[in-house]
């Protein structure tokens, strides 16, 4: 395993990977999302076989991304950390798909997660209508409350958590709604909006705070400050929490095709 130095070693790794036929692949990082992992030390690079892996840093473990050959036989990897796999795929897997999880499998991963992309137009909305009494924008003062609920509550390998400064950014441009109790942070949600499409990052409501309807008004508080000026709203879910695919349905969402298992080892 070696550290990747530079933006210029990254393509130069993706390319020998592409002029090798290693073309199943579940890279999809946008040039400044890489140049941000190599600033950061995170990002490094590890032969399998016939493929390449880039194993991004999260601290306790790694996440990783491939790039395989389909004739390849990768071995069984041994990693000083936990890794985790995201594959994502429309609809129903095919050939190219199984082969994918087959190498995935031979080198040692097991699926973890079953995840779906959940929809909405803003005209399919249920009851969005005004923002939540109880909802308000969070404050810079909120961030270490909201750090603490978001770990508390998301495993980190399945979830992209926002380190403390994306966070205090996305609360700087308002994407960052809370339910306040007292001084403590019972509950929060992060958005985004990008190409006029809303998206919830993350949703989290306190344990001692459950079952007093506080997700239900973020997303309703949230719905309202996109109507207007998103085309869409897109959520992540995983199809096995009943609870989360429940409330979204009440609220107007349904699922679409797309996909995105997580495999863990």
């Amino acid at each position: 395993m070696w550290k990747i130095e530079s933006l210029a070693q990254y393509n130069q790794l993706i390319d020998r990977a592409e002029q090798q036929g290693f073309a199943l692949t579940n890279c999809f990082f946008l040039p400044a999302a890489v140049q941000k992992k190599v600033e950061d030390g995170t990002l490094y690079g590890l032969e399998v076989g016939s493929g390449l892996l880039l194993l991004d840093d999260n601290g306790g473990f790694y996440r990783c991304y491939y790039y395989l050959s389909p004739q390849g036989k990768p071995d069984r990897l041994t990693l000083d950390k936990n890794a985790v796999i995201e594959f994502p795929f429309n609809g129903k897997m095919g050939e190219r798909q199984r082969q994918q999880v087959s190498l995935i499998d031979r080198m040692g991963f097991r699926l973890g997660r079953e995840s779906g992309m959940m929809s909405a137009a803003p005209t399919a909305l249920i009851g969005h209508g005004q923002a939540q009494e109880r909802c308000s924008g969070a404050q810079s003062r909120d961030a270490e409350g909201i750090m603490a609920l978001l770990t508390g509550c998301f495993n980190p390998m399945y979830a992209f958590l926002p380190d403390r400064k994306a966070l205090s950014d996305a609360i700087d441009q308002g994407r960052v709604l809370v339910v306040r109790e007292g001084d403590r942070v019972a509950a929060a949600l992060v958005s985004g909006f990008e190409k006029r499409i809303a998206t919830v990052n993350q949703v989290a409501v306190d344990p001692d705070y459950r079952r007093r309807g506080y997700a239900g008004a973020l997303m309703r508080t949230y719905h309202s400050l996109y109507v207007g000026r998103a085309a869409s709203f897109r959520h992540w879910v995983d199809i096995n929490n009943v609870p989360a695919v429940n409330m979204y349905l009440g609220l107007g969402y349904t699922f679409s095709l797309r996909r995105a298992n997580e495999y863990i080892m």
